[in-house]
C-alpha cells in the first residue's frame, strides 16, 4: 500500500510543472465563466450580469445602438447615433410606456444636426412605437435661435405652444392666466431694449390683433374696450373700435377714441323732492305722465324728465346728487312746463345750479308757483367731463 511519502514529486523541478499546470487550469476556469456572460455575434456584443440584466451593442444595426434590457428580456432605454456620415446627433429613449392611449409610448430625445442638415436642435417628446406620427404629451424643443414649451393633447398636432426667441415670446393656442406675486408696487413696467423697432405686445383674436402695445407704450385696441373704471393718464392711447363704460372714467391728454363712446348700467333714478313738491302724473288736465326722474346719459349729459306736483309757493324742487350737476359757474337752464290743473300749458324754464338745485322761481320760469302748480320738465345739461 503506497504511502504519503510516495505522493510527494521526486524532485523541485516536477513540483514547479505541478504549480504551472494548476494555475493554467484555473485561468481556462475563469475565462470560461466569463465567456458565459458574454457573446459576440457579427459585432453585436451583450454583456450579461449574474442578476440577468443585459447591455446590448450593436454597431451593424441601421443605426448603431445601445440597448438596456431587464432580466425578463424588457427593453428598459436604449441610445444610438443619428446614424448619418458627417451628421452628429443622438437619440435617448425609454422603453415602451402603457396608459390608456396606447400601450407603445416611448418618452424619445433626440439632439445634433436635423436630417436635412438645414438645423440643429435639442426635442424632447412622447412617440408611439407603432405610430411615430402620433405623440401626444408635453415637449420641449430648444435650437440655436427658439425654445419652444408645448402640449399636445389630440392627435391634431401641437394644440399649446409657448415660444421664446430674441426679444420676442409667443403663447399660441390657448388662454394665457398670469398671477403676479404680492408687491408694493403700484404697476409692471415693460421697456424695450435700445434698437428695438417693434411693439412690447401684441393680444391677437383669430389672427387680427386687438390690442397691441407700441414702441413707446402707446396702446391701441381694435375691438371694443369695456371697463367698470377706466382711467387713461397722459399717456397717448388709440381706441380704433367703440368705448364702453359702465363706471366712473376719466380722460387725460392726446387720448383718440375712433368709435362711440358708450356709457352703460345707468338707469333712470327718482330724486329725493323738497318740502313742497312730489313726483306727478298730470299737466292740463292730462293724467298720463311719467314721474319726474333724472339720470346721465351716453354724451356725459344729465337728462331730467318728467312731472312733479306743488303743495305750496316753493320754488326748490329737488337737489341732484354731486355727479349729477353742472361745472362750476355753469348753472343751466331746460324746458319746464307749467299748469294749474287745466287748460293749455305755460312754456318756462327751469334752474339747475351748480349745486343741483333745479329750481322754478318766477323771475326764471316765468310762473307763479302756487299750491297745485303742475310742472313738466324736459332737458338735458352737460356735464363737462369730455372735451
Amino acid at each position: 500500500m503506497p504511502t504519503a511519502g510516495d505522493q510527494l514529486p521526486g524532485g523541485v523541478t516536477d513540483l514547479a510543472r505541478q504549480i504551472a499546470e494548476l494555475r493554467r487550469q484555473i485561468n481556462e476556469l475563469r475565462a470560461a465563466r466569463r465567456a458565459g456572460y458574454t457573446t459576440v455575434t457579427n459585432g453585436r456584443t451583450t454583456f450579461t450580469a449574474e442578476s440577468g440584466w443585459q447591455i446590448i451593442l450593436d454597431p451593424d444595426s441601421d443605426l448603431p445602438i445601445m440597448y438596456f434590457r431587464d432580466p425578463n428580456g424588457a427593453e428598459m432605454a436604449a441610445l444610438n447615433a443619428t446614424g448619418a456620415v458627417g451628421r452628429p446627433g443622438f437619440n435617448l429613449s425609454s422603453g415602451p410606456i402603457s396608459d390608456e392611449l396606447a400601450p407603445d409610448w416611448r418618452w424619445v430625445t433626440f439632439g445634433g444636426e436635423t436630417e436635412s442638415g438645414a438645423n440643429n436642435n435639442w426635442v424632447t417628446s412622447r412617440f408611439q412605437t407603432s405610430n411615430i406620427n402620433r405623440r401626444i404629451g408635453g415637449w420641449l424643443y430648444l435650437d440655436p435661435r427658439a425654445v419652444q414649451f408645448g402640449l399636445v393633447d389630440s392627435d391634431t398636432g401641437i394644440n399649446q405652444i409657448l415660444q421664446i426667441a430674441t426679444q420676442l415670446a409667443v403663447f399660441s393656442g390657448a388662454r394665457l392666466h398670469v398671477t403676479p406675486p404680492a408687491s408694493t408696487s403700484p404697476g409692471l413696467t415693460v421697456a424695450a431694449l435700445a434698437g428695438h423697432t417693434g411693439t412690447l405686445m401684441t393680444l391677437y383674436y383669430a389672427g387680427t390683433p386687438m390690442v397691441t402695445v407700441g414702441i413707446n407704450g402707446a396702446a391701441s385696441f381694435a375691438g371694443q374696450l369695456s371697463a367698470q373704471t377706466l382711467n387713461i393718464g397722459s399717456g397717448s392711447s388709440s381706441i380704433g373700435g367703440d368705448l364702453t363704460v359702465t363706471g366712473a372714467s376719466s380722460v387725460g391728454a392726446d387720448q383718440s377714441i375712433g368709435g362711440a363712446v358708450k356709457k352703460t348700467g345707468e338707469t333712470w333714478q327718482t330724486p329725493a323732492f323738497a318740502a313742497t313738491w312730489a313726483s306727478g302724473t298730470a299737466l292740463g288736465g292730462n293724467a298720463t305722465f311719467r314721474g319726474l326722474q333724472y339720470r346721465k346719459t351716453a354724451d356725459d349729459e344729465v337728462r331730467v324728465v318728467g312731472a312733479a306736483v306743488s303743495s305750496g309757493a316753493g320754488t326748490t324742487i329737488t337737489t341732484l346728487p354731486a355727479g349729477y350737476r353742472p361745472p362750476a359757474n355753469k348753472r343751466a337752464l331746460i324746458r319746464a312746463y307749467f299748469s294749474s290743473g287745466s287748460g293749455t300749458p305755460t312754456s318756462g324754464w327751469a334752474q339747475v345750479t351748480e349745486g343741483g338745485v333745479i329750481a322754478v322761481g318766477s323771475s326764471i320760469s316765468g310762473y307763479t308757483i302756487a299750491n297745485g302748480t303742475q310742472c313738466y320738465i324736459d332737458g338735458t345739461f352737460p356735464l363737462g367731463n369730455l372735451a
